[in-house]
């Protein structure tokens, strides 16, 4: 689905998408997404993830946060 619909300014949004993953997994997914989106993608990828090892790979730029007042 990423690579057909990269050039098409495609927004992707997933929840968990990582949360049975081993850790090791998860990481390795993520760079493969970001591999097909490219340097130049029309694309954007949002997720979310309770995933610390993966957060802590991303630049400050790649991270948004959002909390709740619940």
């Amino acid at each position: 689905l990423l690579r057909l619909q990269r050039a098409h300014e495609s927004l992707f949004l997933l929840d968990e998408p990582d949360s049975h993953f081993h850790p090791e997994w998860s990481r390795r997914w993520y760079s493969s997404v970001r591999s097909v989106l490219g340097p130049h993608q029309h694309s954007q990828f949002l997720t979310a993830t309770h995933e610390p090892l993966l957060v802590s790979n991303m630049t400050r730029e790649q991270i948004r946060v959002v909390t709740t007042d619940v």
